[in-house]
Parts: structure tokens; sequence; C-alpha cells
């Protein structure tokens, strides 16, 4: 049997962001996360390090940097218009993120088979600064996110 073609456009990368936000809606207006940037070879989402999200040596909670990392690198794998989810993922924290930082998690497709992909993001904070590293590996299921037009 045939694999079906995959013709996704950025365009529909796009639409898959816009509907993932209304699923995720809750969690990433809770941490003020954003998706400013997303394609077919990756996803830029954003974040700023408020008062209520740092622990009690004055830095951002680790979790919350992984959680801004897994969201850029989810809707990475997602652009392409399947469903999925992350199966692995491992995070190396560089330095601690501060309060007020800006944070920027850069995610990059390496491998997107028909079955599994892998990436890697790298979050840094306004200065540049390399806060943390990310690796993951995600589960592509058969599913569409969106209807494309002529399918």
């Amino acid at each position: 049997m045939a694999q079906k073609a995959e013709h996704t456009s950025k365009d529909t990368a796009v639409a898959v962001r816009n509907r993932l936000f209304e699923l995720d809606k809750q969690v990433m207006e809770l941490l003020g996360i954003h998706v400013p940037e997303i394609s077919l070879e990756g996803a830029v989402a954003t974040m700023s390090v408020r008062q209520d999200m740092v622990n009690s040596h004055g830095y951002c909670h680790g979790g919350l940097v992984f959680t801004l990392a897994d969201h850029a690198f989810a809707y990475a794998c997602s652009a392409h218009n399947r469903t999925g989810v992350t199966t692995s993922s491992h995070i190396l924290y560089v330095q601690p993120a501060q309060l007020g930082d800006a944070l920027t998690a850069v995610a990059r497709l390496l491998n997107l088979g028909h079955r599994t992909g892998t990436g890697e993001v790298t979050v840094t904070n306004q200065n540049g600064v390399l806060i943390a590293r990310y690796q993951g590996t995600w589960y592509r299921m058969s599913a569409e996110i969106v209807e494309e037009e002529g399918r």
C-alpha cells in the first residue's frame, strides 16, 4: 500500500498553529507562552519570566523552561499537520533563567519520518545567553489537525 503523500504548506502550518493554540489556550495563557513563528522546519515559542515563576533561589522553575521548550517542539512536529505525541525528551540546563528574562525557544526538526521525528530546541534569554538545550522524539499519528483544501 502506498503512503499518502504529504503536501503541507506554510499556510497549513499557520492554520495548525492557530488550531493548537485553541486547544492549548488555557496553559499557554497561564504561562504567557506565544508561538510567533512556525514553518515546516521548526517553530519559535516565547515566554517572559514573571515573579510567580521563580523558585526559592530566584530563578525560573526548570519545569517551566522545559514546558516552553516542549511547546516549541510539539508545534514544530505538528506543523506538518499530523497529530502526535512526544515519546521521549531530555533537557540540559546550562544557565538559570531569571526574573524578567524574555525566553525564546527555537525548535528545529532534525528528522521527520513516517512514524517518528526527532528535533532539538535551544532556549535563550533576551541577551542570547543559552539557558537550556532540549532533545525530543515524536511519535506521529495519521490524523490531521486541520483539514487541508483539495484533499
